[in-house]
This record gives C-alpha cells, structure tokens and sequence, in this order.
C-alpha cells in the first residue's frame, strides 16, 4: 500500500500533466486557426475533457467492459 499522503502527490501530478498537455494544445489550436481561434479552442477545450472522462471510465470499469 501508498502512503496517504504519496497518493495525492501521484494524483496532483497527473493532473497538471494533463493539465498542461490541454493547455498547449488547445492554445496550439488556437494559433493554428487564427481566424476563428475562439469556437477551435472551445471545440479543444470539450474534446481534451472528453479524453479524461473516457480514461477515467475505463479506468473505473475495465474488468466489467472487458467480459
């Protein structure tokens, strides 16, 4: 077993790897299309949220998805 503590540290890490990795390419996406910036990084924006609660669903259901 983790330290309670440990657990948190390995979860605030994740976090803002995701976090960053969201930022870089939502703002990417936003220079690339310079002329409708605003709507691309909305559209960014909603598909890296829907990258984590896919990840985090098979992370929670795996064994009953995988049968």
């Amino acid at each position: 077993m983790l330290p309670s503590g440990f657990k948190y540290v390995i979860g605030l890490s994740a976090l803002f790897i995701a976090g960053c990795s969201a930022f870089f390419s939502v703002c990417g996406l936003g220079f690339l299309f310079v002329g409708s910036a605003m709507p691309v990084m909305i559209m960014a924006s909603s598909l890296e949220i829907g990258k984590l609660v896919a990840a985090s669903f098979l992370y929670r259901y795996w064994n009953y998805l995988n049968r």
